[in-house]
């Protein structure tokens, strides 16, 4: 296939042109830098969609990988997560098909999984013909790899469905996933970069991925637990399963769920009751009503993963939610670090859809509206922001004709105008949570807010101790350190 078609198939098809005129082919794409493609003139939105389209034609690096495998070469005890992918229909496909095509067709197949796969930092344990077999929890063991293999199971269904698009072959997978403790080490008769887990997990996993109908994803009860918020599910009820003792119980995974937080994600929104974190929230206070009289406030929690730093955000809102604040929530992700304004875009997507609007062109209706009427915006600003959410702007407001690097500095003011315009009206209480996760342009969006001494809120961000804040020492910052709870 040729860059303009591959384009053209990943909706990027207006820009065919402008790479055929810098000689930039398919070999090239996943070279690209960010500022490559802002010389180009991509949008943030066509920039999102491109990274995403990238990851179909990477062979992921498996040096990295390679190296920690020679270090865990004995055999050792883990919780895995292990996921059975299998293309339904492939005989019937290699009946229809020559040979070569049809080896090409699979090869295009097995790329796509193992570039989803390695996205989330899983490991493509092996090839079995038209079947891919993964584990999330080896080599690299996360505190979410439940969640990533059914982020991943999600990307692989829709990849293959790009895929069937492109070749014009009806192909679709079935995914099986489940979650238990395995013994894993190289087997004798396996080759150097291949693993085999020993345990109830790969068994399980394999027989749900028979069950599950052509396009779904189904996992056990262990894998769901251990992502209860994150996503909407169907309870498909208890199954006996050949080989397994026992009844388990089935989930086929529908859509991924939107919520706010990974602690939302973690907790499903319940919560208990808040203990031993007095002074920290009499801080937040003392730094909200400070924040009302003028120059914004700026609060930091540094703590290791899990001592808290989430339940404390969540108590500081609910605390300032008497004081008649406005709550701003942004989220980084570790899948997202090198997407630019990643929390920022996902927190307007949600403030859009929390009105309704269901196609595009309602989307733009529905930012329009609010950035016109609660923060006055400008035509320019609500098309460099629907710009942002991959909008249909252009018919609306005409093309941009500024540089790119003007146009990001025109998108950083837009967004901190609305903040400062928000916060005229009621002050603002903004939340950015796991900012060690923050891309570059976050972390720049953040700066402009701190500088702009019109908004009234106060700004809570937590982060792990490996994130060095550039902003401590400044008089409207107070850093703290979270600490264990004590015995008490």
């Amino acid at each position: 296939m040729d860059l303009k078609n591959w384009l053209e198939a990943n909706g990027l098809g207006k820009y065919a042109e402008v790479f055929a005129e810098n000689e930039i082919d398919l070999d090239l794409l996943p070279q690209l830098s960010d500022s490559d493609l802002d010389q180009l003139g991509l949008t943030v939105g066509a920039k999102r969609r491109l990274a995403v389209a990238i990851k179909s034609l990477e062979v992921p690096n498996q040096s990295n990988t390679a190296e920690m495998l020679a270090e865990t070469s004995a055999a050792e005890r883990r919780q895995l997560t292990v996921m059975f992918c299998d293309l339904v229909g492939s005989t019937a496909l290699s009946q229809a098909m020559d040979p070569e095509e049809f080896r090409q067709l699979i090869r295009q197949y097995q790329d796509a999984c193992a570039a989803e796969i390695a996205r989330y930092d899983g490991y493509v344990a092996q090839f079995l013909g038209d079947g891919v077999l993964a584990y999330f929890g080896y080599p690299l063991a996360h505190e979410d790899d439940a969640d990533r293999a059914i982020r991943t199971a999600l990307a692989i269904v829709v990849g293959v469905a790009k895929l069937s698009a492109i070749s014009l072959q009806r192909m679709q997978v079935r995914i099986g996933i489940d979650t238990g403790v395995v013994v894993i080490g190289k087997g004798e008769a396996l080759t150097e970069q291949e693993r085999t887990a020993v345990g109830n997990a790969p068994n399980v996993a394999a027989r749900i991925q028979s069950l599950a109908k052509p396009g779904t994803i189904v996992i056990s009860e262990r894998a769901r637990l251990l992502a209860p918020g994150a996503f909407d599910y169907i309870d498909l009820g208890s199954h006996s399963l050949k080989g397994v003792i026992g009844p388990v119980r089935l989930w086929q995974v529908t859509s991924e769920r939107t919520v706010e937080t990974r602690f939302d994600t973690a907790t499903g929104g319940k919560t208990t009751p808040m203990i031993g974190r007095d002074m920290e929230l009499n801080i937040a206070l003392q730094k909200w009503r400070r924040a009302n009289q003028g120059r914004p406030q700026v609060l930091l929690f540094c703590g290791e993963a899990g001592i808290g730093k989430s339940r404390i955000l969540r108590a500081i809102r609910e605390q300032l939610a008497a004081e008649h604040a406005q709550p701003w929530q942004y989220q980084c992700s570790p899948h997202f670090v090198n997407t630019a304004l990643y929390p920022v875009i996902s927190h307007l997507e949600r403030l859009v859809a929390a009105k309704g609007n269901d196609t595009p062109r309602d989307r733009l209706d529905g930012l329009e509206r609010i950035f016109k009427d609660r923060f006055a915006s400008s035509d320019l600003d609500v098309n460099l922001i629907g710009q942002l959410l991959n909008l249909p702007v252009e018919d609306r407001f005409g093309p941009l004709e500024m540089s790119p690097q003007m146009r990001k500095q025109e998108t950083l003011r837009a967004l901190v105008d609305a903040v400062e315009a928000g916060s005229k009206v009621r002050p603002i209480l903004l939340l950015y949570e796991d900012v060690h996760w923050a891309d570059p342009t976050t972390l720049e969006s953040i700066e402009s807010v701190l500088n702009r001494e019109g908004c009234r809120g106060l700004v809570v961000m937590t982060y792990r101790p490996e994130f060095k804040p550039s902003w401590i020492g400044q008089p409207n910052v107070t850093a703290l350190t979270l600490g264990r709870l004590d015995s008490d």
